[in-house]
């Protein structure tokens, strides 16, 4: 039996076997042959295409650099880190650069160097060697016939039960009694489980390997273990964190459970099937544009880091590219180029190809719907610099619509309600919701949602705002622009857009927290407040316009009655009511607190503060768009909450306000970047805002009926209710006639058919009607039976 030590103790090898041969006179063990290794400095070679090199021993590590098939390494050390993996440090030279980090173990086949001394024979074993211990997991298998099922490990214990052919057990703890091989079982899918022995030759066991038959990626749902054999038992390659990727090659069903072979980050191996969330990771060809390689990179058999690579692409390298897809939130192209007089085909990423403006146009066109082609076309044509791009949300348009169709939810301004008229600020009644808690029907009353007369939206006004097709114009694109601080973005633009406005110039006050007098300019308070935030300067000065005016209100004045000396210029909690009482609201939350630099005792803590307050609690979360804002249809974990406002055009406004200032300043030409949602199953084309039309109240308050020779009331079938629209009453053959009154509950509404009628023996019918503001007609209908 060789004893293996390493080099630095090779001089105290002699000595050792001298004491080994000591031993041998207790042990009655005589050697043969004595061997001695000391481990020398090891080699190997990467056995698969695009191994990382990683900077310390985790797939969440940072990559030095990626190791084509074949290279050579020198291993200096083996380590286990904390998910079980096994790994190398290594080094290696690439281009004449070397390299030291860390790579997994399973993919470099190690070759050892060693040097042994040896002593020479001199006699032979005469113990016999332990054999190595069988492997104890546990397998499941079928039994080939009928068996029975023993309490022990022989066929004179207790028998427990009799089992039937193809009974599915689990089986383990293996173990040889005499001539007999003995597994431990219990019994899976019966009425009645069991536990207890069975022989080995009645075993069928299935199979937990399977060959390569498919190259499809999948995500991990979860945390999980990939093992060496479709058996949770069995080696654990190691483990995998939630939402990477993997490569299925196959699967099989093993007990009833599905399993999938895969190759992972820690090698190949089995995954039970239902962690794993297979995608499509290939795209069919559907584009022809021409692109460069900027970034030397690996052509992918699939959309995945983790596929094998049909050819490498130089820097500089002309691709066509044939299509784009998305897997795991990673932006693929499926490239073509010439290589060696061959073609290759495969997957590189987005990140490591350079496309011309129009190129990059038509590539980022293909993610949007064919709906929104000819708007976006037409923007490009006049506008080259901005670039679109599509925000697949994943979500069903009418859930979205039913979403935000909530009471208050999308509120719009109007003063028809209260009699006032329709206008550019005063919605018509034919865009106020009439739905349950929004108005009721028997009062014409709407529910003040805001302010003194702000409403719930209806149904159509909201589909209309949220789809983004209506907006895709030079205006209206506006709404989509990302808000995130660019350095491109200019003190001189901000001064221009101030012009005109309370902020044009600079600001002068006391501060309230420290008594001591500050000034200083409002262009460069919403500079500093950019720059410390990370949101776009433009777009704070008009959200600050949008929220006070260009004049300014009590809220930026500091000299409202109870709030002297606080300021709230983005009117962060500035909550209206029937009664008013928004500034004083938006006050006292820039008094209280000490978070986002408050209180707001200037100016500049106000400006600079609030930009933090916007930039932690909307475009950090992924609300990087006035409309993604107003529309939360970005962050999963708040879909249709956590909105900034809620005035159904508010993002539009937002639109006009930005492309005026924009325009006003010359720089609509400049490099802006949109993003646009998209969802699923949108109307064929974009939704209409309703027609303007008048109230929509077409109901009756009150409906008489009367003798008319006595004036006195006829009873009906049942009392009137304004949404019941038969009645039935029994007359006298004395009445010879009645009369018929009735009133609308809509002063807008318009009542026919009263009057006198004259009664004939038998049955009479008589119809009123009532037709409301908007046209629409209601009919009630009386029958009246003569005696």
């Amino acid at each position: 039996m060789p004893y293996h030590f390493h080099r630095t103790c090779q001089r105290f090898g002699f000595r050792i076997i001298a004491l080994l041969l000591l031993c041998s006179l207790f042990l009655n063990v005589s050697f043969s042959e004595v061997s001695v290794t000391c481990s020398g400095a090891s080699t190997g070679t990467v056995n698969t295409e695009g191994l990382n090199l990683r900077k310390k021993a985790t797939t969440t590590s940072p990559v030095l650099i990626s190791l084509t098939k074949g290279t050579k390494v020198t291993i200096l050390k083996t380590t286990t880190n904390s998910a079980k993996e096994k790994w190398y440090r290594v080094s290696v030279k690439v281009n004449g650069v070397s390299y030291k980090g860390y790579v997994l173990a399973s993919y470099v086949k190690k070759k050892s160097t060693s040097a042994s001394s040896t002593s020479p024979s001199t006699a032979t074993t005469q113990s016999s060697t332990a054999k190595p211990a069988d492997k104890f997991f546990f397998r499941y298998g079928n039994l080939k016939s009928s068996a029975i099922l023993y309490k022990e490990r022989s066929t004179s214990s207790t028998r427990i039960a009799y089992l039937k052919k193809k009974t599915l057990v689990y089986a383990g703890q293996k173990k040889k009694i005499g001539t007999t091989t003995w597994y431990r079982v219990s019994t899976k899918g019966l009425s009645t489980n069991y536990k207890g022995y069975l022989p080995a030759n009645k075993i069928q066991f299935q199979k937990t390997t399977v060959k390569s038959t498919r190259y499809k990626v999948a995500i991990t749902k979860q945390k999980c273990h990939v093992y060496k054999t479709a058996n949770g038992t069995d080696t654990r390659l190691g483990t995998i964190n939630k939402g990477k990727d993997v490569i299925i090659l196959g699967t099989l069903k093993v007990g009833g459970k599905k399993w999938a072979k895969a190759k992972t980050s820690v090698g190949t191996g089995y995954i039970v099937y239902s962690q794993l969330n297979p995608v499509t990771s290939t795209v069919k060809s559907t584009t022809n544009l021409t692109a460069t390689v900027k970034k030397k990179s690996y052509t992918r058999r699939v959309a995945s880091l983790l596929a094998s690579n049909k050819g490498t692409a130089a820097v500089g390298t002309t691709v066509t590219i044939l299509g784009r897809i998305t897997v795991n939130k990673v932006v693929w192209y499926k490239c073509s180029f010439s290589k060696n007089s061959k073609t290759v085909t495969g997957y590189i990423r987005a990140s490591s190809i350079s496309l011309s403006t129009e190129a990059a146009f038509q590539e980022a066109l293909l993610e949007f719907p064919a709906s929104y082609h000819e708007s976006l076309n037409q923007l490009h044509a006049t506008h080259p610099q901005w670039v679109f791009n599509a925000v697949n949300t994943g979500l069903d348009w009418n859930d979205v619509i039913a979403n935000e169709n909530q009471n208050g939810k999308n509120t719009i301004q109007s003063n028809c309600p209260k009699g006032g008229a329709s206008g550019t600020y005063s919605a018509p009644f034919s865009h106020l919701s009439t739905a349950p808690g929004d108005y009721n029907w028997e009062t014409d009353t709407y529910t003040l949602r805001d302010g003194t007369n702000w409403y719930s939206a209806n149904e159509q006004v909201i589909a209309y705002y949220m789809d983004p097709r209506n907006f895709l114009t030079e205006q209206g694109i506006f709404q989509f622009e990302s808000l995130s601080y660019e350095s491109s973005q200019t003190e001189d633009v901000v001064s221009t857009m101030l012009a005109n406005t309370f902020m044009s110039g600079n600001y002068s006050v006391t501060d309230k927290a420290t008594g001591q007098a500050v000034s200083g300019s409002y262009s460069s308070a919403f500079m500093d407040a950019a720059a410390g935030s990370g949101v776009s300067p433009y777009y704070l000065v008009s959200r600050v316009k949008n929220e006070v005016g260009s004049s300014g209100s009590g809220s930026t004045s500091g000299t409202y009655k109870g709030y002297e000396g606080y300021y709230n210029f983005y009117n962060i909690g500035a909550n209206d009511s029937a009664t008013g009482q928004a500034i004083a609201n938006g006050l006292s939350w820039a008094k209280s607190g000490t978070t986002y630099n408050r209180p707001w005792t200037t100016p500049y803590k106000s400006i600079v503060g609030g930009a933090q307050y916007i930039a932690g609690q909307y475009i950090g979360l992924g609300q990087n768009t006035m409309y993604t804002q107003k529309f939360n249809v970005v962050v999963p974990t708040s879909l249709y909450l956590h909105q900034y406002m809620t005035a159904v055009t508010a993002s539009n406004s937002y639109a006009v306000t930005n492309y005026n200032s924009y325009s006003k300043n010359g720089i609509l030409d400049n490099s802006y970047t949109f993003y646009i949602p998209v969802f699923q199953n949108m109307p064929a084309t974009a939704c209409a805002l309703p027609t303007s039309a008048g109230n929509p109240n077409y109901y009756l308050k009150s409906l008489t009926v009367k003798n008319t020779a006595t004036d006195k009331k006829i009873s009906l079938n049942a009392t009137f209710n304004y949404a019941t629209n038969s009645y039935t009453a029994a007359v006298a053959s004395s009445v010879n006639s009645i009369t018929i009154s009735a009133s609308a509950i809509s002063k807008y509404a318009k009542v026919g058919g009263t009057g006198t009628y004259p009664l004939v023996s038998g049955t009479n019918t008589i119809k009123v009607t009532c037709t409301a503001g908007n046209g629409t007609k209601n009919t009630y209908t009386l029958t009246i039976v003569k005696q």
